[in-house]
């Protein structure tokens, strides 16, 4: 079971992985975790590394529309990942 320690790395790794997203002080300070939770996630899932591919997956409303500025209904889903030759498809 996870304990209070296994949150703080979590949210440590993420907000790691937000860094690479170029945000913006105020959007680092409000959504970098969350951002970045989104790209440690899709790495394990996915085993993809870069975060731009990574960052392509996502189709989070908040975050296509802060980093892209793309406005989008993404209907409660966070990520789509491809696998093109299994011919499947992942949503998260």
């Amino acid at each position: 079971m996870a304990n209070i320690n296994d949150y703080k790395i979590v949210e440590a790794r993420s907000k790691k992985y937000s860094k690479f997203l170029n945000l913006t002080t105020e959007q680092f300070d409000r959504n970098g975790a969350r951002f970045g939770f989104y790209l440690l996630v899709l790495e394990c899932v996915t085993n993809e590394k870069e975060v731009n591919e990574l960052s392509n997956m996502i189709i989070d409303t908040d975050f296509r529309s802060i980093l892209y500025d793309d406005k989008n209904d993404d209907l409660g889903i966070d990520a789509v990942f491809y696998k093109y030759r299994e011919k499947s498809c992942t949503i998260v």
